[in-house]
C-alpha cells in the first residue's frame, strides 16, 4: 500500500468527550482536529502517563489487529474494499471480549443477505 493512497479521515463534527491517545506524530494533529486527544512521546520512551489513563495501548492492539489481518488473511488490500476490511477489524475490535462472537457471528452469517462475486468483483 503506497503512503498517502488513501485520505485521512474527517474529524467528527461534534466534540467527543473521551480523549483519544496517539504518540506525538505530526500527522495525528490533522487527523484528529478538534477532538480532544492527549499524546505520549516515544522518541523519549514514553508510552504511559503514569497516574492517568494516557497510553497508547488501545490503539496499537487495534492496528495490530488490522496488520495480522492484511498479513495473515487478506495479504493485499485495494482501496476499493478497504472499507470492508475496516469495517470488519472494527466489528471484531469492538467485540474481543465477548464470549458468544462466535456464535453472534455465525447467526449474523445465516440470517444475512447473500454477497454474490459479481456483486463484490464489481
Amino acid at each position: 500500500m503506497e503512503a498517502g493512497a488513501f485520505p485521512v479521515p474527517a474529524p467528527r463534527s461534534r466534540p467527543c468527550s473521551t480523549p483519544r491517545c496517539q504518540d506525538k506524530l505530526p500527522a495525528y494533529r490533522k487527523a484528529v482536529g478538534d477532538l480532544k486527544h492527549e499524546t505520549v512521546n516515544h522518541t523519549r520512551k514514553e508510552y504511559v502517563r503514569p497516574g492517568t489513563d494516557i497510553h497508547t495501548d488501545t490503539i496499537e492492539s487495534a492496528f495490530s489487529l488490522l496488520k495480522r489481518g492484511i498479513i495473515g488473511s487478506w495479504h493485499k488490500i485495494s482501496a476499493k474494499h478497504l472499507p470492508a476490511y475496516l469495517d470488519e477489524m472494527t466489528f471484531l475490535f469492538n467485540r474481543r471480549k465477548n464470549a458468544n462472537l462466535f456464535l453472534d457471528t455465525l447467526r449474523h452469517m445465516i440470517t444475512a443477505p447473500v454477497l454474490t462475486f459479481e456483486k463484490l468483483t464489481a
